[in-house]
């Protein structure tokens, strides 16, 4: 499976024991120079620590990988595009992946396992403020995007809105 940037955000485990599983080493703290590295990483305000992937680097990518790690505590994982070209967002708790969330079609996505409680709503309120003639952005993209931001606290495109410095990480 190819799979493109993304990012991760774990709870319930260190950020050193993640880095470590991650297999990857400190760099320089300045958001500027992030070309230069493979990861960054930040705490959120919301208490879940995040991993973004900055490069295509050798990084785990079998769901297995990520349920192991969620045994010490919660891992959401999103990509943006993952197999087929498609987003995938992903839920994993005490060893086990929860749920996965893929887009089905423009307006709707595809569900696996128990989804997040907040996809329901989240799914209604989107589709009640997409106006009809307006196809411009897939709204089960944004669907992904949303869990995912209610659950960890974290959007894509609002990186210049955490206060916290990014600790950036090549991969060793």
């Amino acid at each position: 499976m190819t799979e493109s940037p993304g990012w991760i955000a774990a709870k319930g485990i260190h950020p050193r024991e993640l880095m470590k599983k991650l297999r990857v080493g400190p760099g320089r703290a300045d958001w500027e120079a992030i070309d230069a590295f493979d990861i960054s990483c930040a705490r959120l305000p919301s208490g879940w620590y995040l991993v973004i992937i900055v490069h295509d680097v050798v990084f785990p990518t079998n769901e297995e990988w990520f349920a192991e790690l969620s045994s010490e505590g919660d891992v959401v994982r999103f990509l943006v595009s993952a197999e087929g070209g498609f987003p995938l967002a992903q839920g994993f708790h005490a060893g086990t992946k929860r749920w996965e969330l893929r887009p089905d079609s423009d307006e709707d996505v595809r569900v696996s396992g128990t989804p997040p409680e907040c996809l329901a709503a989240i799914r209604q309120n989107r589709l009640a403020a997409q106006p009809p003639d307006d196809d411009s952005n897939p709204i089960s993209f944004e669907i992904l995007v949303d869990v995912c931001e209610s659950l960890t606290g974290f959007r894509y495109d609002r990186l210049e809105t955490l206060t916290e410095p990014f600790i950036h990480h090549n991969i060793n």
